[in-house]
């Protein structure tokens, strides 16, 4: 679809009950926006509309006429409708102008020349437009009303319009700069401006029937542009180095901030829904950004233990761009050594970055927000300074029309009458002549004298003269102060017009655009389509409606999806995913094969697929449906683990397992949460029906609940798992077993303190036995800039620092405990120096089966930093649990050490160097010594980073073995790139 154009109409505030006075809430409020250009290449004219109640259907009638300096008017567009249907309170009313008229249209007609300048180049010629409203209600029996309204599009081309911005690309550097946008421009030579002037006539050559002239005015050079008899708009010249950062300015601001293009100013102003929609299109230009990262390992032998090859290369790439307005991600990893290992960590995936859409959509929401407070906010400046202006014109009126009245002795009412109809005051008019014999007897019949009788004639006919001559005087004084009385007239008109469209438009785009968007909370718990459907009052016509604006997920390749604890948590699959919002519901559908590394090193491996609808939230309650499906691949049932011991109890193709979940979660008032999920599996067998019980159910109800007017927040869940619950895909099997816990939490002293205490009972049952196991865990800890911050936690059923990360793991973790304890404390100097301690102690253990893993830590570190200088020492005990089972049994102690290590890195303007050294000390003496040495390199004019590190290490594991050397490098690059496609920039 091409950006929507044209001209801006105006506002209006209609009420549907006719003439007769009615409430605020039932009034009906309606804009004809500007003429848009659909994507068939046919006019559309848009409605924007906040309609009363009782009101369902408008029918239009509308005119638009140009008038120009010689008071000629001609016809731009007209439309009249059938009677038109609103689906919602408020909204965007479309009705496309085909040149055969349909649908909701009844007749239409649009000027050609107007039809091929929108087409063409998305803009109307300057001047004074009159257009004329007529809507009636054909559900009532009110008169229709009849309204006009008035606006006058400036001869100089906006910043915001394509035409411009076409102009500004001839001159714009193609480096970023850094050169604010301005209006003001400065003289410019005659050289100058030819010299400018052919290159833009050179341009518009290009546009097919533009042709520009050269103009001067008050000092100022323009550019003035023709289309064919039609006077487009005026381009400010300049020379050529301030052209030049004036565009450079003007379009880096269209291309990188789409609210910048927005203007508020009372001249010609229109809605800010109204210019964002059209800016959303004119943003969207299509480019490819990417991260590259290539590294080249080798070494001299293995590190101890380790499987990982001396040699081999891995390299990452990310890369998004847009294909048909749709962002897409392409995801990648590869490295040599899955060549020779089973499990392979190479991985794959393409997706429909919906989060990039939602972060694009956000930005164009959160900048209409900004940008409607700061027009609201100027609205009422602009309310000030214009009523204040508009009272001191209606006061030199009063007194114009006081002080002419007074010096020619006529009526004020009568004089601003006169003023008002354009006429002069009917006294001056018909004022009698002056009979200059009957004066002159008058006077000689009282005077004796020839001398003072010829006296008193002159006298007469000189007062006379001066009566007559005063006569004119005063009918071309009354004229001009008559013209001078009806400028101002016609600027308080104007203004007091113009205020009022201003106040209608910024109430509107309130009613029908920002109240919607004032219910988007935040952007995570909503879709792309809820968004867009807050925000259709931003977006240009089909985007709210298409197809892909409904997709909460689209994805191939290696993904990591959570739907549910007992269905698919997380776990890698290696397939596909797509969702979509339908509106009462979301749907989604993932199929694909969930992998696992078993601890013997092998890997095991289930087809899977899923089905989930989610139901429209109500209330702050969320409810989902999710349906899972899993069995065994033919790697699994034909490996020789399997053959001979296949149990009933072991799922095949033919009998698959099924899971069946419930989800749910919302909050009840304000301080209660509730949260729950409820699973069934059920083998496909021959037995119709599905089985419901306990047994072979996955329960889970949690609640947290805040104690009003405290701090004190309880937290309660009860879980329970059957022991015929199956599925063997998850990343930790827990059939048969039962928890329960309750948290109490608090921060104390003003957030200085903070307390947990935790009690957690669970219940393991197998076929013939239960046992229980009740623990208490705990969590206290300080946060203080002034004293240290210390905790010390207790984390029972846990292998690493809580329960939840223990059964995220995917390598089938064992339940333990874990004791934490930490320590830290910052001093910060001048000159950006910071000196931070770090103490810390960790133990952790775990048993399952003939399988025990136990380890502690106990360390201390110091970090030195002074702007570009870092400085770090660390120093503790190490104690790991035995790494083989004969080392176990022969006594083996390696696996405690005390350790040290240093670290120094310093930053230059685009050099990273960093040095260090391993130190380990174990029974058997000196275990370890070890030096490292890297650094990183940044290009200068591209975004390459190319690095280089070296580590050399002398090592022995058992007593009397002769040091082993190793040494290791490492190469690599990173490359970070932005590279524009297209700029969305039609030819004209």
């Amino acid at each position: 679809m091409k950006g929507a154009a044209g001209m801006f109409f105006g506002g209006l505030l209609l009420s549907a009950a006719g003439s007769t006075p009615v409430d605020a809430q039932q009034r009906s409020h309606l804009i004809p926006e500007r003429l848009e250009i659909t994507s068939g290449d046919e006019l559309a004219q848009p409605f924007l509309y906040t309609v009363a109640p009782q009101t369902k259907q408008l029918q239009i009638r509308y005119r638009s006429f140009q008038y120009r300096s010689d008071r000629d008017s001609i016809l731009v567009c007209s439309l009249e409708t059938k009677p038109v249907v609103l689906t919602s309170p408020n909204g965007v009313l479309r009705i496309v102008l085909k040149s055969k008229p349909g649908g909701p249209v009844r007749s239409c007609y649009v000027e050609p020349a107007i039809r091929e300048m929108l087409g063409r180049f998305e803009t109307l010629p300057p001047g004074s437009y009159h257009n004329y409203l007529q809507v009636s209600f054909p559900e009532t029996t009110d008169s229709s009303l009849l309204l006009f309204f008035a606006v006058e599009i400036d001869s100089n081309l906006a910043v915001r319009s394509k035409l411009r911005h076409r102009f500004n690309q001839a001159f714009a550097k193609t480096t970023a700069s850094s050169v604010k946008a301005t209006s003001a421009v400065a003289p410019v030579s005659e050289e100058d401006a030819a010299l400018v002037a052919q290159k833009l006539q050179r341009k518009a050559k290009s546009l097919k029937g533009v042709y520009t002239q050269t103009h001067t005015s008050g000092g100022t050079a323009y550019s003035e542009l023709y289309y064919q008899s039609w006077f487009l708009g005026r381009y400010p010249l300049a020379n050529l180095r301030q052209l030049q950062e004036r565009a450079t300015a003007e379009v880096n601001a269209v291309r990188q901030n789409v609210v910048s293009g927005v203007q508020n100013e009372l001249r010609d102003f229109e809605s800010v829904g109204s210019q964002m929609r059209r800016l959303f299109e004119d943003n969207s230009k299509k480019e490819l950004t990417g991260d590259i990262d290539i590294n080249f390992n080798t070494a001299t032998g293995r590190d101890p233990y380790s499987a990982m090859e001396p040699t081999y290369m891995d390299a990452y790439g990310l890369f998004a761009t847009e294909v048909k307005n749709i962002p897409v991600a392409i995801e990648g990893y590869y490295t040599t050594q899955d060549r020779n290992r089973q499990a392979k960590a190479s991985y794959f995936r393409i997706r429909y970055d919906v989060e990039a859409a939602k972060e694009k959509l956000a930005k164009i929401i959160q900048g209409y927000r900004g940008k409607f407070d700061e027009t609201a906010a100027k609205g009422a400046g602009l309310q000030s300074v214009y009523r204040q202006y508009s009272q001191q014109l209606q006061t030199q009126a009063l007194q114009l029309v006081t002080q002419t009245a007074a010096e020619y002795q006529l009526q004020p009412e009568a004089l601003k009458d006169a003023f008002r109809q354009g006429t002069l005051p009917e006294q001056l008019l018909n004022a009698p002549s002056l009979d200059t014999s009957q004066l002159l007897r008058q006077a000689t019949a009282k005077l004796e004298s020839q001398g003072a009788r010829d006296s008193a004639t002159r006298q007469v006919r000189e007062q006379y003269r001066k009566a007559q001559q005063k006569l004119q005087t005063g009918k071309a004084a009354l004229a001009k102060k008559q013209q001078q009385y009806q400028e101002l007239s016609t600027k308080i008109e104007k203004y007091n017009r113009l205020l009022d469209q201003y106040r209608d438009l910024v109430k509107l785009d309130s009613l029908a655009t920002y109240q919607k968007l004032a219910q988007l909370k935040n952007a995570d718990g909503v879709t792309y389509r809820q968004m867009a459907k807050s925000a259709e009052g931003l977006l240009p016509d089909g985007k709210v409606r298409t197809f892909i604006s409904g997709l909460t997920h689209l994805e191939a390749g290696i993904m990591s999806r959570y739907e549910s604890a007992y269905t698919l948590a997380g776990q890698t699959m290696k397939g596909g995913a797509v969702g979509y919002d339908f509106g009462l519901v979301k749907a989604s559908i993932s199929l694909g094969s969930v992998e696992y590394v078993s601890r013997d090193g092998s890997l095991d491996k289930y087809a899977a697929y899923m089905g989930r609808l989610d139901f429209k939230e109500y209330g702050g309650q969320k409810t989902g449906l999710v349906y899972y499906g899993y069995s065994p691949t033919r790697q699994i049932l034909e490996s020789t683990r399997f053959q001979g011991n296949i149990d009933a109890a072991l799922p095949t193709f033919s009998k698959p397992i099924h899971i069946l979940s419930l989800v749910h979660s919302g909050r009840i008032g304000r301080n209660l949460g509730v949260e729950g999920e409820a699973a069934a599996s059920q083998r496909q067998s021959e037995t119709a029906g599905f089985q419901l019980g306990l047994d072979n159910m996955a329960v889970r109800v949690a609640m947290d609940y805040r104690i009003p007017a405290t701090s004190i927040g309880v937290t309660g869940s009860w879980e329970h798992l059957g022991k015929e619950f199956e599925n063997k895909s998850l990343p930790l099997t827990r059939s048969g077993t039962e928890r329960y816990t309750a948290v109490v939490e608090s921060p104390f002293f003003r957030q200085f303190l903070y307390l947990k205490v935790s009690w957690n009972y669970m219940i393991q049952q197998s076929t013939q036995v239960e046992s229980g196991n009740t623990r208490w865990g705990f969590e206290a800890r300080t946060k203080s800039k002034q004293f240290p911050s210390l905790l010390l936690a207790y984390k029972p059923f846990s292998t690493f620092r809580t329960v939840s990360d223990t059964l995220a793991l995917p390598q089938r973790p064992l339940l333990g405990e874990v004791w934490m304890a930490r320590g830290t404390y910052q001093i910060k100097r001048p000159a950006g120096i910071v000196h931070r301690f770090v103490a810390s102690w960790n133990q952790n253990s775990s048993s399952g089966d003939s399988i025990s893993y136990k380890s502690s830590t106990l360390q201390a570190g110091y970090t030195y930093t002074a702007r570009k200088l870092t400085v770090g020492l660390t120093a503790g005990y190490m104690e790991v649990p035995s790494l083989t089972p004969e080392q176990a049994t022969s006594g083996y102690i390696g696996g405690q050490s005390w350790f040290c290590n240093t670290t120094l890195s310093r930053s230059f303007q685009r050099v990273s160097v960093q040095v260090g050294q391993e130190l380990a000390m174990a029974p058997i003496g000196l275990q370890k010594i070890g030096l490292l040495a890297g650094g990183t390199y940044q290009l200068q004019k591209t975004p390459v980073l190319l690095r280089l590190a070296a580590r050399y290490s002398r090592y022995r594991l058992q007593p009397g073995d002769p040091y082993g050397t190793l040494l290791a490098v490492q190469v690599g690059f990173g490359w970070r790139f932005r590279y524009a496609l297209s700029h969305n920039e039609e030819s004209f």
